[in-house]
């Protein structure tokens, strides 16, 4: 039997089990058309669908950030006009 086939096997199923479980625990935080959504793009794009998961969860994490550390980081970024 072939073993780099089996290893990719359990990889995809193992990506797989932690969307699956991931979206059952932050249910609360989605709406329940995207939770539909991303349960069969991740049960039926065994590649994609993973994938594309965690990469949606990044983008939600870059652009939640800290609050309240915006403003005190960069200050100059929040008026439009120069400051000389």
């Amino acid at each position: 039997m072939n073993w780099w086939l089996v290893l990719w096997i359990v990889v995809h199923v193992a990506m797989q089990i932690f969307g699956l479980v991931h979206i059952r625990r932050n249910r609360a935080s989605m709406e329940r058309r995207l939770i539909w959504k991303w349960v069969l793009l991740i049960i039926f794009l065994p590649i994609a669908g993973p994938l594309g998961y965690i990469f949606f969860l990044l983008d939600k994490a870059v652009q939640r950030g800290t609050p309240g550390r915006r403003d005190e980081a960069a200050s100059f970024l929040r008026s439009p006009s120069f400051k000389d």
